[in-house]
């Protein structure tokens, strides 16, 4: 009896398990979960398998160095990659140490024909040789910048293109703490638009105060490595914080115009100071997402506008009908009080009864009664068409 194939899927989500499932259940296959962590790269040591799928579902170095610790205690084992990055630069990026490539949407038919490709070919997978050089650090981040820059200029919900923003940056670059600074033109700020653990405090500082005040001035990025040395270092906001700023990059983002529309700030490198390189990589970030920010707080303010049309417009509709149902209602009151002037003064029935009594002409007296019997008749007509204006004012 043949022994069944087993499958291992590193990946940290939820999403998409089902189609592996499926297709394990559909071949026969072995299948075990693991989540990306070092942890979990020790069941090699314990465990065979035939084919490791990795997704990969972020465009940060963090994958990527994930990917080279799987690779090394998993050279011997054909890798499939899941990911909707990365797919132009994937031979540069991942060195070719990988058997395919699926991009997503993954559906149950591209993962079905790559596993039947490949154990169809050959029935043992020899160890990958890697001929050409690993490529520099330095190459890779300029990559996973470009990932990067392809996902914010899509994006328009400004909190949530910052939040990517920042976690790429604290991720890429080694740091405790990052925060977008805007700046408020009209009040001659910056302020804290986000941040890592600073909650819903707000941090606002004059254009020229601060580390990021004078890089909002100057238009020029600054490392700092001993804050509390320099007179310009404002330590309020550690307080705010309960956390000791060590040192600091801050760079400046960019409008189409050239004009500083934001400031980037990272804070407490954990592997020693921020030097060039990090300049560097995060002021090409910022130069990438500077326009993304612009655009998107430009959408934002457009839609703020439309709200206030609308409501303004809603109030207007409302005062509207106010004033339709009050001049209504006063009309219908004028109305009302007239005709029931006329008809409890009875001035009409009084003078038809009189004749009706002082006359012994029989067919004038009929007549009278009739008139009378038709006024009355038009009377209640009258009042019930009175109480329905009533019930519809």
């Amino acid at each position: 009896m043949d022994i069944p194939r087993t499958i291992l899927v590193l990946t940290d989500r939820e999403e998409g398990r089902e189609l592996f499932r499926a297709l394990c259940n559909e071949k026969s296959y072995q299948l075990m979960f693991k989540e990306k962590t070092n942890t979990s790269l020790r069941i090699f040591t314990l465990q065979k398998f035939d084919l490791v799928f990795i997704d990969i579902h972020k465009p940060t170095i963090s994958e990527v160095e994930f990917y080279d610790r799987l690779f090394d205690v998993a050279y011997d084992i054909p890798i499939i990659i899941v990911s909707e990055y990365f797919y132009e630069t994937r031979q540069i990026v991942f060195e070719n140490k990988y058997y395919d490539y699926i991009l997503k949407p993954v559906t149950l038919e591209k993962l079905s024909t790559s596993v039947d490709n490949l154990f169809e070919k050959k029935e043992t997978v020899q160890a990958k040789v890697v001929t050409e050089p690993a490529p520099e650090m330095q190459s890779r981040k300029l990559l996973v910048l470009l990932e990067i820059a392809r996902r914010v200029g899509t994006m328009t919900d400004l909190n949530e293109l910052l939040k990517i923003i920042i976690n790429h940056a604290t991720e890429a670059l080694d740091s405790e703490r990052a925060t977008v600074f805007i700046v408020d033109k009209e009040k001659n700020e910056i302020w804290s638009r986000i941040g890592t653990r600073i909650g819903k405090k707000e941090i606002r500082l004059p254009i020229g105060k601060g580390i990021a005040g004078k890089v909002a001035l100057t238009g020029k990025p600054l490392i700092v490595d001993d804050p509390y040395s320099t007179s310009e270092f404002v330590s309020d906001f550690d307080k705010l914080t309960n956390i000791r700023t060590r040192n600091i990059l801050c760079v400046p983002m960019f409008n189409i115009k050239g004009e500083v529309i934001g400031i980037f700030e990272l804070l407490n490198k954990k592997s020693g100071s921020f030097d060039r390189s990090d300049e560097e990589f995060l002021s090409i970030m910022a130069a990438s997402t500077g326009i993304a920010i612009e655009n998107t707080m430009l959408h934002e303010k457009l839609l703020a506008q439309y709200d206030d049309v609308k409501k303004s417009y809603d109030e207007l509709y409302e005062s509207q009908g106010i004033i339709i149902k009050q001049t209504k209602a006063s009309l219908l009151g004028e109305i009302e009080s007239f005709v029931k002037d006329e008809l409890e003064g009875a001035y009409i029935s009084q003078k038809l009864e009189e004749i009706k009594n002082s006359t012994t002409d029989f067919r004038l007296r009929k007549m009278v009664f009739g008139l009378l019997e038709a006024y009355r008749d038009t009377k209640n007509k009258i009042e019930s068409f009175l109480q329905q204006l009533k019930e519809n004012k």
